[in-house]
């Protein structure tokens, strides 16, 4: 699987892969494998053969170094692992994260100011200490918060990426209509439909007490600012709680 996102039920969050082993006939459903990538890795960079580093992830070790010996190359190197929740929750929701940092730097090049790293890289490192609340709360393990499916695959979108671009744009005063129609269909960013797709399901269980919304203060303004077209403002002193 390539695919990234996480799929909101009830009070309940599911990863992708579950949800596809869930819509198998139930006859075969026991024996199929699912393994699937995450990782720093930008397309047209790997296609310039450039070094690239992904993991993939799956529940049998023997079957997934089958995978990377097959999938390996000089240029894309391959590490696997059996955290096949912590890749998956780190991989989407670094898309919505960097819609945040993307917010910082077009607000503050709107007024202006050139020097704005210091605050992006406060609210990158707020959605680091997210996602991994969220990966630990799932049963995932934080490794993979802190390797190339969180900090590595963050960092990359972060420095330029789709979502990146679009939370940029409404810094700057476009509304999100505004933005995502500068975007092809098939080119559009993940973030915000995620955002809005996962909100109902954490308000929910926010308040049913099953998350600690304390310590998810930057997804819940991003929430906020996709589902009710709120302003985004940071909540600096929510932070690292």
């Amino acid at each position: 699987m390539i695919a990234k996102g996480l799929v909101g039920e009830g009070n309940h969050l599911h990863i992708l892969p579950e949800i596809f082993r869930q819509s198998l006939p139930e006859a075969i459903r026991s024996s199929i494998q699912i393994a699937a990538i995450g990782g720093p890795s930008i397309a047209g960079e790997l296609a310039d053969r450039r070094h690239t580093c992904i993991t993939i992830t799956g529940s049998q070790a023997a079957n997934l170094e089958a995978i990377a010996a097959m999938l390996r190359t000089p240029y894309y190197h391959i590490w696997p692992s059996l955290d096949m929740i912590g890749v998956e929750v780190s991989v989407a929701m670094k898309n919505i994260y960097a819609v945040g940092v993307g917010f910082v730097y077009g607000q503050l090049e709107k007024q202006g100011i050139g020097n704005i790293h210091n605050p992006a890289a406060a609210v990158f490192a707020q959605g680091l200490r997210e996602t991994a609340y969220l990966v630990e709360f799932l049963g995932g393990d934080l490794r993979s918060v802190y390797t190339l499916p969180g900090a590595g695959d963050g960092f990359v979108t972060c420095q330029g990426g789709r979502n990146m671009q679009i939370g940029r744009r409404m810094g700057q005063g476009m509304i999100y209509r505004e933005a995502i129609a500068m975007y092809k269909p098939n080119e559009r960013p993940e973030g915000p439909p995620l955002a809005m797709a996962i909100g109902p399901t954490v308000r929910e269980m926010i308040e049913c007490g099953k998350l600690d919304g304390n310590k998810l203060p930057l997804l819940c303004k991003l929430i906020d600012v996709f589902i009710d077209e709120q302003p985004f403002e940071i909540p600096w002193d929510a932070f690292f709680g």
